[in-house]
Parts: structure tokens; sequence; C-alpha cells
């Protein structure tokens, strides 16, 4: 029997099927919010996650449905295109 849970469903791969994550680092947003950068594993294809956790309560960071997935095929191009954004925001106010 299916359970058909009210909950809506991530669009990250489940917790199970996701194998060798390796922490890459960390982006801190406010106190309540940051982004963690993460290499993953799912199904034999290696991808960067980038996504928004949050604090709920005092508690941990529990993650988000904000992310994105960049493909390891992709990492070389997503990299210059954040190098372009860096450059083209030298010397301006935040």
């Amino acid at each position: 029997m299916k359970n058909y849970s009210s909950k809506s469903k991530s669009n990250s791969p489940a917790r199970d099927e996701v194998k060798n994550d390796q922490d890459i680092g960390e982006l801190t947003k406010n106190s309540e919010e940051t982004l963690k950068l993460r290499l993953r594993t799912y199904n034999g294809h290696q991808f960067l996650d980038i996504r928004s956790f949050w604090k709920k309560d005092d508690s941990e960071f529990i993650p988000t449905k904000k992310g994105i997935t960049v493909p390891k095929g992709k990492l070389r191009e997503f990299s210059e295109l954040i190098g372009k954004a860096v450059k083209l925001t030298e010397g301006t106010d935040d």
C-alpha cells in the first residue's frame, strides 16, 4: 500500500539514496538562514548541491526545498560564471 502523505516532497534526493556526501562550506545569510554547499552522488551521478538551510526554534539548521544542483560536468562552467559575477561586482557597494 502506498503512503500518500499530505506533506510535499523535496526535489532533492532522499537521504538513504545519496552516497558519499562531502561538505564544501557554508555561507551565512542571516541568523536564521545559511547556504550549504555539498558534493553529492546520487545513482552514480556526482553533483554540487547548493541548498538553503533554516534554523527552527534555536535548534540545528534543517534543509529547505530552496536550492540548486549543478552536475559534475557543468561545475567548471558554473565556476566561470560565478567568477564573472565577482568581477562585475568588484568595487560596487553592497
